[in-house]
């Protein structure tokens, strides 16, 4: 019954503002409210490049945009892939949940020392990954550390996703078309690759490699589907219950590069800093939201309250940083067998 949208600006200090919207996820992806600031941006810096171009809301849905004429592999491999991921799910260490329909969340920003990103990338390519394969192996230590799971001797291994934007692989341009158009892909690590950095990047870079051979975010659409009718079948607690059972993921992250986008025009005169916060869920109780702007790094944590203290949150957000300073710093040393 809320707005959709909830716009806002403040004033920081001196001549500086901070101008951002609030939005209901299910409406609109990052894309869409890249494109909707970008518009106000320009309206208050750059009124006479403005162009009244209305955006459009596309009259077809996934299949249309994603479906097998986009995909790389045949289906019956996309199916497959599919089932395999399904399968190491099944051994993915689940949340010991203390109020499960308590979806209130907390959120921490924070910033990397300045200049980072090209540190960091220069060590992930060095050992064949990419950036957010780091920050999935971050990741994982800071979720191992810091949740509590349940104690079952077939779950060990543990279960990270990555939002995907799916407007790269449309069928035709989507800059300016509305709405929501995200896939997902998972990786699983194992207990033996928790307890070493070198085999735990190569394996998740492996996984990553993978997924974007076969297409995987684009098929996830087809398994979103299934979930959205089962869930017309199932209510209240047990549709939580089923979501969690079918998909037991210990964190989840969005991972943004701005300078690929309107935003690196105006950075960093105009424009100081770009923030991104992701919400939680019933499946994902803990969020990272990277953003890249310049050398630069800044992300949002989100975390359930009922799973995670405000000083645990804190611990966590350190360990993370720390890790990716060490990364910067010496990640050819850490990531060397």
């Amino acid at each position: 019954g809320e707005l959709p949208f909830r716009p806002f600006v403040f004033q920081s200090t001196g001549d500086t503002f901070y101008l951002g919207v609030i939005y209901q996820h299910w409406i609109a992806d990052s894309s869409s409210i890249q494109l909707l600031l970008k518009e106000w941006f320009q309206r208050i810096y750059e009124p006479q490049t403005v162009v009244d171009e209305p955006v459009t809301i596309s009259k077809v849905g996934y299949w249309a945009h994603f479906g097998p004429k986009r995909l790389k592999a045949r289906m019956m491999e996309q199916m497959l892939s599919l089932l395999r991921a399904f399968t190491r799910l099944r051994r993915a260490k689940k949340l010991m949940t203390k109020n499960s329909m308590d979806f209130n969340m907390a959120c921490l920003v924070r910033r990397l020392p300045e200049g980072i990103i090209p540190r960091l990338l220069d060590t992930a390519r060095r050992n064949g990954a990419t950036l957010n394969d780091l920050f999935l192996m971050v990741m994982s230590d800071v979720a191992d550390r810091f949740t509590t799971f349940r104690s079952a001797r077939a779950r060990r291994d543990l279960a990270l996703g990555t939002i995907v934007d799916l407007r790269p692989h449309s069928v035709k341009p989507m800059d300016r078309v509305f709405g929501l158009y995200l896939g997902y892909a998972n990786v699983v690590c194992t207990r033996r690759d928790l307890r070493s950095w070198p085999r735990l990047i190569r394996h998740i870079a492996a996984q990553t490699r993978i997924h974007k051979q076969v297409g995987s975010a684009q098929t996830g659409a087809v398994f979103m589907a299934v979930a959205l009718a089962t869930g017309k079948f199932i209510k209240g607690a047990e549709s939580y219950r089923f979501y969690r059972n079918s998909m037991p993921l210990s964190a989840g992250i969005s991972n943004i590069n701005m300078n690929q986008s309107w935003a690196a025009k105006y950075y960093p005169d105009t424009l100081i800093e770009y923030i991104r916060i992701s919400p939680t869920g019933p499946i994902v109780p803990l969020v990272f939201t990277t953003t890249t702007v310049g050398n630069n790094l800044l992300y949002g944590m989100t975390y359930r309250c009922s799973l995670y203290s405000a000083e645990r949150a804190q611990q966590m957000a350190s360990l993370f940083e720390a890790h990716l300073i060490q990364l910067a710093e010496c990640g050819d040393a850490l990531l060397r067998e």
